[in-house]
């Protein structure tokens, strides 16, 4: 039920998110734009905060799924945490199957993937995170890139 809630609220605020906030637009120069969401940080007794991470996926280009796949790899989220905080593992949405010639099977996303992920904080402590997200996109070719992200960059969903 929580992830219901969290991912209504991700909608609406995907919805109203992005450029008109000063976001940087996927392009061929740069084909992925990634960015995180979280909840507001009082919202539950245990403890647990619910951060998205987004990945804007410039037209044409795809990122790969955590799973089994004939070539390409899956972005990776390297998360710095405070003491005695601890993660939850990621969720993936279901991807798009995509045979390229010789019969080469990957799964892969277009145009937008949203990872959820929990966070446990340490008894009240709302220290900051960061994580360094690395990823491969591909199209004809493929390219490497990564960003790195604190908790002061996330935006909170507005009030539902």
């Amino acid at each position: 039920m929580r992830t219901l809630v969290l991912a209504s609220i991700l909608v609406l605020f995907l919805a109203s998110a992005g450029c008109e906030q000063g976001e940087p637009v996927p392009s061929d120069d740069r084909p992925v734009v990634v960015s995180l969401l979280r909840e507001p940080a009082d919202t539950s007794v245990e403890r647990t905060l619910t951060v998205a991470w987004r990945f804007r996926i410039a037209d044409g280009w795809h990122l790969y799924w955590d799973g089994l796949n004939d070539s390409g790899a899956p972005p990776s989220i390297e998360l710095d945490l405070p003491d005695g905080w601890s993660a939850g593992t990621l969720r993936w949405p279901a991807p798009q199957r995509l045979v390229s010639p010789g019969g080469i099977l990957d799964h892969v996303y277009f145009g937008e993937l949203i990872l959820l992920q929990d966070l446990y904080p340490a008894g009240d402590d709302d220290a900051g995170f960061g994580a360094r997200i690395a990823w491969l996109a591909c199209r004809e070719a493929c390219v490497v890139g990564d960003t790195t992200l604190t908790a002061a960059d996330a935006a909170e969903p507005p009030d539902a």
